[in-house]
């Protein structure tokens, strides 16, 4: 069921009580194999669709595809003078919905529990259990077409807390200039995988998300520039995350000639657009560069050239355990046990040899 109420000219509550998606058109179908990195799917859903463009920003702070099944979910959008704001609530029963084998195999552990008290069911406290998720975002307008602005999310399961808080803003800065900003604090108490010991660890993680975007739009030249990156404790459980423990730096730069139809060569264009990623550690990701040109001749006829190249870098850590500390750590731990034995062997010597000084006096 949901439900759309009115409160003024421009305040709107949107209510939803157990709804049914079922009617919403599918994701297309992505190959996952192989996908080192999340692939992020664009909501689909009327009821948060609607005002959808309130709770945007560059980093992907909400994504309303993290609120899977919701019980309830309420949602207040609106403009009052020159601020606007969205809260939104909901009570999504996905993380504790576990399939009818689960179930099962908890029961049979509960019996078995009953036999033996030190038996432990591992999804007992999570079944049927609700993550609370909430959202409040503040923007207010300054100027024509400049805004500041304030997110803070909140996302609570049984062992997964996580909530963040951002500011942002867009600033006009000439007519054909623009400039955009958002700063991320994200803290959680959840899950963190220690590529060390190959094991997730239950502690408090905080993270740092940047973003920085301006662009110029003009009649011959337009280019842009940004940089964004995420820390590797950076969690937005409420948002979506391709990577964290990375830094983005890219531009894009196009030239393009006015157009006229009595040349013979109409008009020209280049353009280049290059992108870096680098970890916190100032070790290179990836880079890719792609450099095009082309020429409109009469009769509809293009001529064109390009010249595209990239690399691309993982860690290990990032998909599993950390074979080079690992190795390390047993070389360290080998060299130690070497050192002990040849102590002990050079203690055994010298004591032999003191027996036999002590044989031969007597």
């Amino acid at each position: 069921m949901t439900a759309k109420f009115g409160l003024t000219p421009t305040i709107t509550l949107d209510f939803a009580y157990n709804p049914d998606f079922a009617q919403v058109e599918a994701d297309a179908p992505v190959s996952t194999a192989n996908v080192r990195f999340p692939i992020f799917f664009a909501e689909k859903r009327p009821f948060f669709l609607e005002r959808i463009d309130i709770f945007q920003s560059g980093l992907n702070l909400v994504n309303t595809r993290a609120i899977v099944d919701p019980d309830i979910a309420l949602k207040l959008t609106g403009r009052r003078g020159k601020n606007t704001f969205g809260v939104m609530y909901a009570s999504d029963n996905a993380p504790g919905n576990y399939s009818v084998d689960e179930r099962e195999n908890l029961l049979a552990c509960q019996r078995l529990r009953l036999t033996n008290p030190s038996v432990v069911c591992g999804i007992e406290r999570f079944v049927d259990k609700n993550a609370d998720i909430g959202v409040l975002r503040v923007k207010r307008d300054i100027g024509a077409q400049s805004s500041l602005g304030f997110f803070a999310t909140t996302y609570n399961f049984v062992d997964k807390h996580n909530n963040t808080a951002s500011f942002d803003g867009r600033f006009k800065l000439s007519p054909s200039t623009v400039a955009e900003f958002q700063v991320v604090g994200t803290t959680s108490r959840r899950n963190f995988y220690n590529p060390d010991i190959n094991a997730n660890q239950y502690r408090t993680g905080n993270g740092f998300g940047y973003r920085g975007f301006v662009q110029r739009s003009g009649r011959n030249l337009n280019m842009n520039f940004q940089a964004s990156g995420r820390t590797q404790d950076y969690r937005a459980d409420v948002g979506f995350t391709n990577r964290t423990d990375t830094n983005f730096l890219g531009t894009f730069i196009q030239y393009q000639t006015d157009r006229d139809a009595k040349r013979k060569i109409i008009s020209k264009r280049l353009f280049n657009q290059t992108n870096i990623t680098y970890d916190w550690k100032s070790r290179l990701q990836g880079m890719q560069s792609n450099t095009q040109g082309m020429i409109a001749l009469q009769r509809q006829i293009y001529i064109g050239t390009g010249l595209e190249f990239g690399y691309e870098r993982v860690f290990e850590h990032e998909f599993g355990p950390d074979e080079r500390l690992r190795n390390k750590v047993l070389s360290l731990a080998l060299a130690r046990n070497v050192r002990l034995i040849a102590k002990r062997s050079m203690a055994l010597s010298r004591h032999r040899l003191a027996n036999n000084c002590f044989s031969s006096c007597c």
